[in-house]
């Protein structure tokens, strides 16, 4: 893929009101399927791959409560659109049934 053929996302992501988070991901992604390098927005990868992290921990935490999806996010210091995001990408379902998921397989002990 090309910096140009690239470009052509850019007035998508924001013609569509792509959330900030999300955006930086894609230009992550697509920088690094161009340039075979680095991002030097990598380090974003590396704090949403921990916020993800916080959240399962948060989760694992309070199996036993009743959690929203904004609690979890608030326990993150991100907003709910983020965790939301952060869960399709590295779970490929929603926070919310990761959640009742835990729940299940914790009850199955």
């Amino acid at each position: 893929m090309s910096i140009q053929e690239a470009e052509q996302f850019r007035p998508y992501l924001v013609a569509h009101q792509i959330p900030d988070s999300t955006k930086k991901l894609v230009e992550a992604w697509l920088y690094k399927i161009i340039s075979n390098k680095r991002s030097p927005i990598e380090f974003s990868e590396n704090q949403y791959a921990f916020t993800y992290n916080q959240a399962i921990n948060f989760m694992n935490e309070n199996i036993y409560r009743t959690l929203s999806l904004k609690d979890i996010a608030d326990h993150c210091h991100v907003g709910t659109t983020t965790i939301k995001t952060l869960f399709k990408l590295y779970a490929g379902h929603g926070v919310i049934t990761h959640f009742l998921n835990m729940k299940i397989n914790d009850s199955k002990r």
